[in-house]
Parts: structure tokens; sequence; C-alpha cells
């Protein structure tokens, strides 16, 4: 008797696993033909199929930057609505001959979805959402990124079998974002395949006392198309499909783009000229942004290690995996330590943020070790360095050159600066700068907020300026010559003396 009710113990903890699993099972997720549900011989009964009442539909901002690979992400929200489609929109569905043992493709069309029930979850209701937490893939040629949105028919409950059109709208505010919106468009149509669940009950008619619940049906596929198709009677070998708002935009073209995140990268660098037994100096650089995104954001940077510093938190090494959770293609690939430099907030915010300093490192002239490279800056953002002169007693000439033209920084050419609180030189050529005072220099330009940028490189060079005697001779130089004089003066009248007393 103990053993019968340890084994009933046993089912009934299966079955409730097993109901937990169906309760969480995954949702389906379209394939990059846009399609869930298996291809078989459509006239058998036993064919397999999706048996899936959620669909995954993917959202893709692709990410550029000149040489990393990854990037922290934009501040964006886009917002999701679903209704049921109509008029021209419920077309006539033909699906494949080659599906059927007859060879005579099946022809419906399409019914008005159902949306009562329906639910839609991103990384919140109604929402895909991308933070300053998110870490991306990015490349020169752009790299897609991925979150995905859930639509969920569990609750839903159907009137017959067919296909449910549903019209899927997404919005969002590009201005101050950073990301550029894409060419495709901005609606989604989503076909749900309905038929008859095991569990359906014979009863039911959809009239008063017996109507239908939601588990008297499955869904067995899904489909997804652009709103070029909408009024377009559905071919397999003709109508585009896709797995969601990405590239292509269900055309036949393909040449429509997905949201597009634009970064390039800034570094700062030391040439310390004529004063080598301060080679390894750290010069204060105060970094300034404008002109960038005005929600949260959060920098990236990297340093030589050892002759500049800046302070920073490491939130990854290894292989990251923090885009796991959310369903952010990212970073996986990565081997290095991800630092970030201050708190999350407006770039205008980041100005001097981790204290930044540069030395030059190396005793030749135009060679230096020293440096700090800002990452995944967005391309409408302009950046701003003003170096300090902290050395005590120490006068140097302050020059800048800049680079807008390599991704490594490999062509720095003389430039003008913007501004000083020391002495500036004709036509800002250069400044003379105390201790305490500054020079500053504002990058030449910024990237356009859709379009592939080069890196920028500012390197400021303080050449040693030695205070010439030159102004203290020329102060005594009156005296020294009155003096002469008198001297030359006694000289002629001793020698004039004994030949008096001669006489």
């Amino acid at each position: 008797m103990k053993n019968l009710k340890k084994i009933g113990a046993l089912v009934l903890a299966i079955m409730m696993i097993a109901v937990v699993g169906l309760a969480f099972a995954d949702p389906a997720k379209l394939n990059e033909n846009g399609e869930a549900g298996v291809a078989g011989d459509w006239d058998t009964a036993d064919t397999v199929r999706l048996d899936n009442k959620a669909v995954k539909i993917a959202k893709e901002i692709t990410v550029y930057n000149p040489d990393e690979s990854y990037v922290y992400g934009p501040e964006i929200t886009y917002n999701y609505t679903i209704a049921a489609a109509s008029g021209n929109e419920l077309v006539t569905i033909t699906d494949e001959t080659r599906d059927h043992t007859s060879g005579v493709a099946t022809t419906v069309t399409a019914l008005a979805g159902v949306t009562q029930n329906v639910t839609m979850t991103g990384t919140t209701t109604n929402q895909i959402a991308w933070t300053n937490s998110d870490i991306l893939d990015a490349a020169p040629g752009g790299i897609p990124n991925y979150k995905y949105l859930t639509v969920d028919f569990t609750n839903v409950i159907f009137t017959r079998p067919g296909v449910y059109r549903y019209k899927i709208t997404e919005s969002a505010t590009y201005p101050n974002t950073g990301v550029t919106r894409g060419s495709i468009s901005q609606i989604r149509y989503l076909d749900v395949y309905v038929m008859r669940s095991d569990r359906f009950n014979p009863a039911h008619d959809g009239t008063t006392g017996k109507e239908y619940v939601s588990t008297d049906w499955k869904i067995y596929g899904y489909v997804c198309i652009g709103d070029a198709d909408k009024g377009k009677n559905i071919d397999p070998d003709l109508t585009t499909k896709t797995n969601g708002f990405v590239d292509g935009d269900a055309t036949s073209s393909h040449t429509s783009y997905a949201d597009e995140y634009y970064t390039y990268n800034f570094t700062v660098t030391k040439d310390l000229v004529g004063d080598n037994t301060i080679i390894d100096h750290q010069f204060p650089m105060n970094v300034a942004f404008s002109g960038g995104p005005t929600g949260n954001f959060q920098l990236i940077a990297e340093t030589d290690g050892a002759k500049s510093s800046l302070n920073t938190t490491e939130v990854a090494s290894g292989a990251p995996t923090v885009n796991s959770a959310s369903g952010v293609s990212g970073a996986a690939a990565t081997t290095a330590a991800i630092r970030k430099v201050g708190n999350a907030g407006p770039l205008a915010n980041f100005a001097n943020a981790g204290a930044p300093k540069v030395a030059d490192g190396n005793t030749t002239t135009g060679t230096t070790v020293g440096y700090i490279k800002y990452i995944g800056i967005p391309n409408t953002t302009v950046v701003t360095v003003t170096e300090t002169n902290d050395v005590v007693g120490t006068t140097y000439t302050a020059t800048v050159k800049e680079d807008v033209t390599t991704d490594a920084g490999t062509a720095l050419a003389a430039t003008t600066m913007t501004a000083t609180t020391g002495t500036m030189a004709a036509e800002s050529a250069s400044a003379s700068i105390d201790t305490d005072e500054t020079a500053t220099r504002t990058g030449a330009s910024n990237g356009e907020a859709n379009k592939i940028a080069k890196n920028i490189d500012i390197q400021f060079t303080n050449t040693l300026a030695i205070i010439s005697p030159t102004g203290y001779v020329s102060r005594f130089a009156p005296y020294a010559l009155i003096l002469i004089a008198g001297i030359a003066l006694l000289i002629v009248a001793k020698k004039r003396k004994p030949a008096k007393d001669e006489e």
C-alpha cells in the first residue's frame, strides 16, 4: 500500500512538472524566413505540427564602430501596439503545393485577428528598451544586435479554424538617443495559423452556454510579413517574409535597413619635449562631451596601463554573458575587460569623469606611450579636451596635433588651439602656459548620425620654455654703460696727472 502511495505521489509530481514545463515553455521563434511551424505532408493527420501559443519577433539595432568590437548600448524605448487586420489587409493566402501529397495547394482568406487577451512583452509590457547597461557587438561594417517581442495568444478564444491576421505597429522617439531610424517600415503583419486542439470540446459551437474556450484551439504556425505586402495575396514563391523589425524590411529589393547606432572612439596623448627629467609626469586632462544623447549613457575607456591613469570600474572580463538574460546578442566573444567610466548619465555630465591624466612616457620627440581611449561615443557628440600645466615653476609652449582621417591616429597633423588661460600666439598655433594654466582643443569634427565615422585623436605637445636672461641685461645696460664710461674717464685722468707733475 505504501508503495502504491509512493508511486502515486511520483506520478503526481511528474504531472505537475510537466504542467509547469508547458506553462513556461519557450515561445516559438520565427526563423530567418519569417516562419515558425514544421513543414510536412499537411494531408496526413499525424503530421508533426508546431503547438505553441507564443511567438518571438526580433527587433534589430545595427551597431557601428571603427575598430572596437563592443560598445555600451544607447537609451531608446520602442513601443508596440497590436490590432486586428482589416479591409484590404485580409488577403488570400495560398500555401505550398509541395506540402501536400495531392499536389493541390490550400487557399484561404485571412481572418481579422482576435485581439482580446493577446499580450506582448519585450523588456516589459508592450515595450522593448535598450539601455546603457546593454553591451552590444560592433564592427566597422555594422553588427546586428537583437531583442525580442513575445506575442502571446495563450488566453485568446478563437472562433473557428483559419489564419488570423494581426497588425503590429512600432513607435519610438529618436532625437537625442544616438540612434538613427532605419528605412524599414514600422508595421508588421503576423499571420497566426489556428486549428482545433486535442482538447477541443465538440459541444462548443460559440452559442450561449456553449462558448468556445482558449483550450479548444492550438496554434500550429506563424508567418510574419512587412508592410509592403499587406495588400497582396500571399504566394509562397513571391511573398517575402521577415522575422521581425530587422534589416531587409520583407521587401523583394532588400535595400531597407534596421535602426542604426553609429559610434566612434576618442584618444588623447601627450608629447613632452625638452623636459625629460619628468617624462613620466601625468598631466591632468579634462575631457568634455557636447551634442550627444541627453538620456543616460555609459562610457567605456581603456588606457596604456602605466603612463596614464583613469578611475574606472571593471564590469566584465573573460567571456561576458551579460546579455543572455535580456536576449541581447553581444560581447559574447570578447576576452577583454570592460571598464566603464563614472556612472551612467547624460554625456554632458562626463567632463573630467574618472580624473584622466596622461604622461608622455618616451624621451624621443614625437613618440609617446601614454594614452586614454574613450570607446563608443555616439557620432553626433563633440569632444573637447583641456590640459592643465600642474608642474610648479615651469612654463611650457603648448601646441596640438589632431588626426580625424584614420582609425589608429597615425596621421597626426598640427592644428590650432581652441582656447587657453595662458598667452595665445598668433593664429592660435601655440600658447604659453605657466603653472595652473590650461590649453584647450575641441575636436575638429563630429560624425553625422547616420554615417560611419573615423576615430578622433588629439595630442598635446608641451615644449619646455626656458626664460632668457636677455631681459635682465637690457634692464641694467644703461647703468653698466655709465659705470664703464666713468672707469674710462678715471683711467684717462690718471694718465694725464703725471704729465702735469713733470711740468
